[in-house]
């Protein structure tokens, strides 16, 4: 957001198999912690939409200082790694909002 804005970050457990299945259909039934970041950027194109977490993909200019296209395929990755999920909506001239499932701990606080 090069002309500032809000980004809101709200985190909450979700339980998949008690809502609708079209939010989480990646997700096993079970505990998760949902984690949504949103802005009030310019959005991502529907052309782009589909590619964001590729590989090298990148909407930036390519050169020194610019970024390699990496950043969200990591992201991915990780969350994959560990079981996850994550969806991305973006609405172009409304901003972006990204979804983050992570399975809940089954431990008890120490």
């Amino acid at each position: 957001m090069c002309n500032g804005g809000i980004i809101n970050v709200v985190a909450n457990n979700f339980l998949v198999g008690m809502r609708p299945r079209n939010e989480s259909p990646f997700l096993p039934e079970g505990k998760y912690v949902r984690i949504c970041i949103a802005d009030q950027g310019d959005g991502i194109s529907e052309e782009h939409l589909p590619h964001i977490f590729d590989p090298y993909f990148s909407t930036k200019p390519r050169g020194n200082g610019k970024g390699m296209g990496l950043g969200l395929t990591i992201t991915y990755s990780i969350i994959k790694r560990n079981h996850g999920h994550i969806r991305v909506e973006s609405v172009p001239g409304a901003g972006t909002s990204v979804y983050i499932y992570l399975p809940a701990a089954q431990m008890p606080p120490s």
